[in-house]
């Protein structure tokens, strides 16, 4: 009896409106409202540039070149991404790579330590749209919008309308993600991730049963975000720390998680050298 209150302190309730959300009926109800009009918020964020402190407007921020502080980042993704459209990937070989010239150096600098996934998004966004930095976020934004959706839906599956609209509200008008936008893909796995965590270590309340589909969603979702950024090696870290320390607390092992998970530790040190 004591064995099975220490494993439901760890469970995550889902589908409890009664207890996620102080009004249930209003956030169910209009659930679908209250998201497009976050997604609303967000593309207004996206296109425009103003504030709210003091009240001002300084055009479109959509169309404005990179500069500033941190936009260094954006302009060398944005570089890479140009090198793979320009001179291909026989050139780059998935690689970000930095090149100039036409033709360019026979042997260049490619940043192999780099997750090569993002780049190559952005140069598909690039043949699609073009190079300009409007084109590129005009891509992000497309992107970003489903993603933003699907996030939400995410959220709102482990904890509720409320939490989910609220999440989502928060992310979209903090002014780091205004400015810099917030990962979508990214999130939008490592939420998928999580929820698949929680699924096969029988952490969801009246979840479904847990299938070898959802080790395979693991595995893919791990894999993926550690292709697509840094932050991804993050994520599959802390879901690993939470997954051998909770072992050791009930002192038991899932052999196919912990497989899964395991074969992340290479992946996660090869995209550190």
């Amino acid at each position: 009896m004591a064995r099975r209150r220490k494993i439901r302190r760890y469970q995550v309730v889902i589908n409890n409106s009664a207890k996620a959300d102080k009004w249930p009926g209003l956030y169910e109800r209009h659930f679908r409202k209250f998201a497009f009009g976050v997604i609303f918020i967000w593309i207004l964020t996206r296109v425009f540039d103003f504030s709210l402190m003091p009240p001002s407007y300084q055009g479109l921020f959509i169309t404005r070149p990179y500069y500033g502080l941190h936009s260094w980042d954006n302009a060398n993704r944005a570089w890479a991404a140009r090198s793979h459209v320009k001179y291909g990937l026989g050139y780059t070989r998935g690689y970000s790579t930095p090149a100039v010239g036409d033709p360019p150096s026979a042997h260049p600098q490619r940043y192999v330590s780099h997750p090569p996934l993002e780049t190559l998004i952005m140069a598909f966004g690039m043949l699609l749209f073009g190079s300009e930095e409007w084109a590129i976020r005009l891509f992000d934004l497309i992107l970003s919008v489903p993603a933003l959706l699907l996030i939400l839906l995410l959220l709102r599956k482990l904890y509720g309308s409320g939490c989910a609209l609220l999440s989502g509200l928060l992310l979209v008008i903090l002014p780091l993600s205004a400015y810099f936008g917030f990962e979508p893909l990214m999130v939008l796995l490592g939420l998928w991730a999580l929820w698949r965590y929680l699924l096969l270590t029988r952490r969801l309340h009246d979840g479904p049963e847990p299938r070898g589909r959802h080790v395979f969603e693991l595995a893919v979702a791990l894999f993926l975000m550690v292709q697509l950024s840094w932050a991804g090696v993050f994520y599959a870290f802390a879901i690993g720390l939470h997954y051998t320390v909770s072992c050791l607390i009930n002192r038991r092992l899932q052999g196919m998680v912990l497989a899964v998970l395991l074969e992340q530790i290479p992946v996660s040190f090869r995209a550190f050298h």
